[in-house]
């Protein structure tokens, strides 16, 4: 006989009352997809009930243990005499730099509980971010170096983005096509960082953004939007990983709102919108950590 038990399992329970006395859902609910899924109005009391409980242990939040109800209290998945459950068709998958949880074998889900899934914070730089960082750098150097007023990395939004993208776009090619790198010492140092752009940009993928004498130059604001795209996927490299969800369990201090439901966001590059304007809106940067407006950014 199965005899699951976790933290999980444990909150449940208790505020449940006991294995047997926990309710089985009234459908089997679909494996996740991108898109909104509510809550089914015969079990929105439970789920209610258990989206603002949660274990002691640090970094699982608000839904997480309401999603592990919602997905595997299936009557057929139950015992019948003790109620437990036979077999975890989502688990837990907390631990290091892991995804929340898992369902099946091979879906990722990494769970957040906003209002309206707006400002969502997806790493800090010295993590996931640190390429990025490193790319963002020499751009914001030679801007700061030729257009009045500072931008710093640790609060810059996407216009300032583009902004020094297009300074360090014009000032590469006016240096790299007159050789001026090779002929001034003024130049030397700021050849140095192009080349150094130009060598790491090529080493993840985006050899489109470096000098070519042969090609046009690409322009800042495509830079910017190349970046952007790579600072999303890489965030979410490892949480939830490529091809897999950010899952918004919607609600506020613990109280969930099934009027927006539960969001499923795949991550996948090509969703990402190539509209500046949206973008604008959609990343900031704000003290050292990356922030993103899934809904406008990569919308449903």
């Amino acid at each position: 006989m199965a005899n699951i038990n976790n933290e999980f399992v444990d909150v449940i329970e208790k505020v449940l009352g006991g294995a047997r006395e926990i309710p089985n859902v009234s459908m089997k609910y679909s494996k996740p997809k991108s898109g909104q899924l509510k809550v089914a109005p015969k079990d929105l009391a439970t789920f209610t009930k258990l989206y603002g409980s949660k274990p002691k242990t640090f970094g699982i939040g608000y839904g997480e243990v309401a999603l592990y109800w919602m997905y595997n209290y299936i009557e057929e998945n139950r015992n019948a005499d003790s109620g437990k459950l036979e077999k975890e068709i989502i688990k837990l998958n907390q631990g290091g730099n892991q995804p929340d949880l898992k369902y099946g074998s091979s879906t990722m889900l990494e769970i957040k509980a906003y209002k309206d899934f707006k400002d969502v914070s997806l790493g800090r730089f010295e993590d996931s971010l640190k390429t990025f960082r490193e790319l963002v750098a020499p751009i914001l150097g030679v801007r700061n170096i030729l257009v009045s007023g500072f931008v710093d990395i640790m609060r810059m939004n996407y216009g300032q983005l583009v902004e020094a993208s297009e300074v360090f776009c014009e000032m590469r090619t006016a240096v790299k096509d007159a050789k001026l790198d090779e002929k001034y010492d003024i130049f030397k140092e700021m050849g140095k960082r192009f080349d150094e752009f130009d060598k790491l940009a090529k080493s993840v993928g985006l050899g489109e953004c470096a000098f070519d004498p042969k090609n046009p130059r690409l322009g800042g604001k495509e830079i910017a939007y190349r970046l952007a795209q790579y600072a999303v996927i890489s965030a979410t490299a490892k949480k939830p990983g490529k091809g897999q969800f950010m899952v918004n369990v919607s609600g506020a201090k613990g109280v969930y709102d099934n009027a927006n439901g539960i969001k499923y966001f795949k991550i996948d590059q090509s969703k990402i919108t190539t509209d500046p304007k949206v973008l604008d809106k959609g990343l900031n940067f704000a003290g050292g950590a990356f922030k993103v407006k899934f809904e406008t950014v990569m919308p449903l």
